[in-house]
C-alpha cells in the first residue's frame, strides 16, 4: 500500500529495524553453524523423490513450451500475413450478439466450474487408454479480464504407446491475433504434411492439421481447433510421447476422428462460460472506459495485452495496456532505491493503490510514462503512453507528441472503473 510521508511509520516497524541494527557477528556466526545441521533435519524428514523426477520435470516444462510456442508461431504467422499493426475499430464490433447472448449462458459464479479441469478431459477421452501426469490450468476464481484461456494436459497411454495431449479453450476477441491465428493455422505448412480448414454446417470452422518434425519422420504431432459459431475455439494437439531427455517421440496413438470428437465436445461448455466475453478481455474494456473526447481509431493485441491508438486533440497517441496477476512477493508501491523524480505512490479515486513512471532518458533509450495498478483479487495493470516524436510515421500512421496526450488523471479515471474487477 502507498504510504504518507507525513506519518510516522508502524510501531513495529520501528522495533524491526531496531532488532536488526543490534545483531553482531558473533550471532551471524552461530546462524552459519547451526544452519547446516538445521536443514539436515528438514531434509531428513522429508521422503526422497521418485527417480523419473527429472525426467517428469523435463517433459512438462517440454509440453507448456510447445503450447506457448506454437500460440505465438500462428499470431506470428498473421502478422507477416497482414503486414499490419492493428485492425480499425469499428462500432459494436465487441459487443454482444442475438446468438451470443443466448448460446453463451453465463454461470451464476465463477464457482461452477472447478479450477482442476482434469475430469472434463478424462469424460472425453477414448475409454481404451489411461491418462496419466495430468495438470491444468485456469484461474476460475480471478477477476474475468485474467480468465482469457483455460488448459490442460497430460500422457494417454494405450496398449499401442503413449501420446502426449494439451487441449486449450478461450473465447478470442473478433480481430485480435489469437482469433486471426486460427485462420492462418495452415499458413507455411510444408508440402509433406498436410492442413485443412473447413466450415461447419452448424457454423463455424474445423481445422486439421498434421504435421512431422522433418519429412519421412515418425515423430507427428496431429492437432484439431475447433472454432465454434460463436467464436468460441478449442484446439487439441496430440504427438508422440517425451522421452527422458523431453523429446517428444513418436506419433499420436489416436486418430483424427477421436481428437475431433475431444474438440467438438460439449463437455466444455462449461469451461467456456466462465471465460470473458469480446467486452469483457483488455480489447474491449479499455475502449469502453475510454472518456467523452478521446477517439480510439485502431487497436491490436491478443487476450491480455492491447495496444490502442487514440486521437486526442490534434495528435494521434499509442496507449499500451497490460493485465497479468500480481507477482508474488511484489508490493503495492514504489521500490526500494527509486531514484528521485523518476515518479512516486499515488491512489485512484476508488482508493486503490498504483505506482507512477515518469517520461525520462535512461542510457540513452527515453522511457516512456506508465501507471502500475493494483486492484483487488490479484490483479495489475499496466497502462502505458507512447508519443513518439512529433509527427513520425510509424504503422499506426502519423502520431504527434506536441499534441495533448493521455495525461494521468485520464489514466486514472480509466483504472479505477468497478468493470475490472469482475468475477
Amino acid at each position: 500500500m502507498p504510504t504518507d510521508p507525513t506519518v510516522s511509520p508502524d510501531p513495529g516497524d520501528r522495533d524491526r529495524e531496531d532488532m536488526v541494527a543490534v545483531f553482531t557477528d558473533e550471532d551471524f556466526e552461530r546462524y552459519e553453524r547451526e544452519l547446516p545441521a538445521a536443514l539436515g533435519s528438514v531434509v531428513e524428514a522429508f521422503p526422497a523423490p521418485a527417480s523419473d523426477l527429472v525426467a517428469r520435470s523435463l517433459a512438462r516444462g517440454r509440453r507448456r513450451r510447445r503450447a506457448r510456442t506454437l500460440r505465438r508461431s500462428a499470431m506470428a504467422l498473421v502478422l507477416v500475413a497482414a503486414g499490419v499493426g492493428g485492425w480499425a475499430a469499428t462500432d459494436g464490433g465487441l459487443g454482444r450478439s442475438s446468438s451470443d447472448s443466448a448460446d453463451r449462458t453465463r454461470f451464476p459464479s465463477a464457482g461452477d466450474v472447478r479450477r482442476e479441469l482434469v475430469p472434463y478431459l478424462t469424460k472425453v477421452l477414448p475409454p481404451e487408454g489411461v491418462l496419466t501426469g495430468a495438470e491444468s490450468r485456469f484461474e476460475a476464481d480471478a477477476p474475468m479480464v485474467l480468465r482469457t484461456e483455460a488448459e490442460v494436459s497430460g500422457t494417454y497411454a494405450t496398449a499401442a504407446g503413449k501420446s502426449s495431449l494439451i487441449v486449450s479453450i478461450s473465447r478470442p476477441v473478433p480481430g485480435s491475433r489469437i482469433e486471426l491465428g486460427s485462420h492462418a493455422y495452415c499458413t507455411g505448412v510444408r508440402p509433406d504434411n498436410e492442413c485443412v480448414r473447413e466450415p461447419r454446417p452448424e457454423g463455424g470452422t474445423l481445422t486439421v492439421r498434421k504435421s512431422t518434425k522433418k519429412p519421412g519422420s515418425p515423430d507427428a504431432e496431429w492437432s484439431v481447433v475447433h472454432t465454434r459459431a460463436d467464436g468460441a475455439m478449442v484446439g487439441v494437439r496430440v504427438s508422440g510421447a517425451y522421452d527422458d531427455s523431453g523429446e517428444v517421440v513418436g506419433g499420436p496413438n489416436m486418430s483424427i476422428q477421436q481428437i475431433t470428437d475431444i474438440a467438438r465436445s460439449p463437455v466444455w461448455a462449461p469451461v467456456i462460460a466462465a471465460e470473458p466475453t469480446a467486452g469483457e478481455q483488455v480489447l474491449g474494456l479499455v475502449p469502453a472506459l475510454l472518456p467523452g473526447g478521446i477517439r480510439l481509431t485502431s487497436r491490436d493485441g491478443d487476450s491480455r495485452n492491447g495496444e490502442f491508438v487514440v486521437q486526442v486533440g490534434g495528435g494521434r497517441h499509442l496507449l499500451t495496456v497490460a493485465v497479468d496477476p500480481t507477482p508474488p512477493g511484489e508490493g503495492q508501491g514504489c521500490p526500494p532505491g527509486r531514484p528521485e523524480g523518476t515518479g512516486g505512490e499515488v491512489t485512484l479515486p476508488d482508493g486503490n493503490p498504483a505506482v507512477v513512471d515518469l517520461k525520462r532518458n535512461v542510457d540513452g533509450r527515453v522511457v516512456p510514462p506508465s501507471l502500475i495498478v493494483y486492484r483487488p483479487h490479484g490483479l495489475r495493470i499496466r497502462f502505458e503512453v507512447d508519443a513518439p516524436p512529433a509527427k513520425s510515421t510509424t504503422s499506426y500512421g502519423e502520431l504527434a507528441a506536441d499534441s495533448p496526450g493521455l495525461d494521468l488523471e485520464v489514466l486514472k479515471v480509466i483504472a479505477a472503473s468497478p468493470r475490472w474487477d469482475t468475477r
